[in-house]
């Protein structure tokens, strides 16, 4: 039969014995002697077994645990009687109704007589509650967490599709350009150009005639170059090629077409820079340039820009810098030539930055 603890069966430790179970906690001891192993009474219940069925031997208490958890709990019992070295671990049972339950068991020697007669004492918990809760818990982050791998998975095929549809719809806006470029070139630039060739012709006929309203006639050639040459200079905007001239020629066109067009003048400044290759990266900053500096001239009134285009480390920097109004304090950003511009540089891996330059204009840095 079980070993009485004094411990438990004195006036002078009962407020003990109710603390220890209302903390569903139970104290132990070995006799290493003997083998006796004794246990609180209010640990029987949560043990699943009755004091009457219980022998008192340490061999009885570890039946009592489960096969997968029995050899590593008397192992540990056994190194602790060797070092004389505290212990604490876990373990299962099984209960009668065939339900799990988890205890912590935690020991060390108590006073030693001899090396033949080692004390082990300690505490044990039934922890089965903290364990269903915690297990409850932890399947419930399982559960959110799986939702919000969902969560992300599907905002991450949207931010996929949307740039997917916003890369065909640069891609249809490109092809459209150049289709409206390569029509004002072949259609209206020839139109405009016979009408000018007709007009010439009638000056030299009304010239040889010495009729006077020549003077309104050289006016309206006068117009129809300059429109010519504005169609022109719109077609080769809109249709974009390098070709091989390469993107620095391409640069210096666009300048002038700038000056020519609005009267803005473009300065252009290189440092150890290579002529850009890619078709697509090419592509892409030119049309930052030129959306700028439209910009610049629509919403800043600029009648000069600046160009930089340099090279540090494995980056390429462009900065343009207009010296016209500049952007409001808080520009809106939900406008589309920013968008397209911000979209432009994430299409070849970069960054761009909108800030406000030194002498009150608006400044454009984009690394790629």
């Amino acid at each position: 039969m079980l070993k009485k603890e004094k411990f438990l069966h004195t006036d002078n430790h009962e407020s003990f014995r109710l603390a220890l179970e209302a903390a569903n906690i139970g104290v132990w001891e070995l006799n290493t002697s003997s083998w006796a192993f004794s246990i609180s009474e209010n640990m029987f219940q949560s043990l699943g077994i009755k004091k009457r069925s219980f022998n008192g031997k340490f061999n009885s208490f570890l039946d009592l645990i489960h096969p997968d958890d029995r050899e590593q709990v008397k192992n540990i019992f056994h190194l602790t009687i060797k070092n004389k070295t505290p212990f604490d671990t876990e373990f299962r049972i099984i209960c009668g109704n065939n339900q799990e339950r988890w205890f912590r068991i935690r020991g060390n020697t108590g006073e030693i007589r001899s090396d033949e007669k080692i004390r082990l004492l300690g505490s044990i918990h039934d922890k089965t509650e903290r364990k269903l809760a915690f297990d409850n818990l932890e399947d419930r982050v399982k559960e959110r967490t799986s939702e919000l791998e969902e969560i992300n998975r599907k905002i991450r095929e949207e931010i996929s599709e949307n740039r997917k549809m916003k890369k065909i719809v640069m891609d249809i806006s490109d092809k459209e350009r150049q289709k409206i470029g390569q029509d004002l070139h072949d259609n209206l630039s020839q139109q405009l150009g016979g009408i000018l060739f007709m007009v010439q012709t009638l000056g030299d006929r009304l010239q040889k005639k010495g009729i006077k309203e020549i003077d309104d006639l050289e006016k309206i050639k006068k117009y129809l170059n300059n429109t010519l040459k504005y169609v022109r200079n719109l077609s080769k905007g809109l249709n974009l090629t390098f070709g091989e001239t390469g993107f620095k020629f391409a640069l210096t066109e666009l300048a002038e077409q700038m000056n020519e067009l609005y009267g803005m003048k473009v300065d252009l400044k290189f440092k150890n820079w290579k002529d850009i290759k890619d078709e697509n990266i090419a592509t892409n900053i030119f049309r930052i340039i030129q959306e700028a500096l439209n910009n610049a001239v629509k919403h800043g009134d600029a009648k000069k820009a600046a160009i930089y285009l340099t090279r540090k480390d494995n980056k390429k920097i462009l900065k343009i810098s207009d010296y016209g109004k500049g952007f409001p304090p808080n520009p809106n950003k939900r406008g589309m030539g920013l968008k397209i511009m911000e979209y432009r540089a994430s299409q070849i891996s970069g960054t761009l930055k909108i800030n406000r330059n030194k002498k009150n204009g608006a400044e454009i840095v984009c690394e790629f």
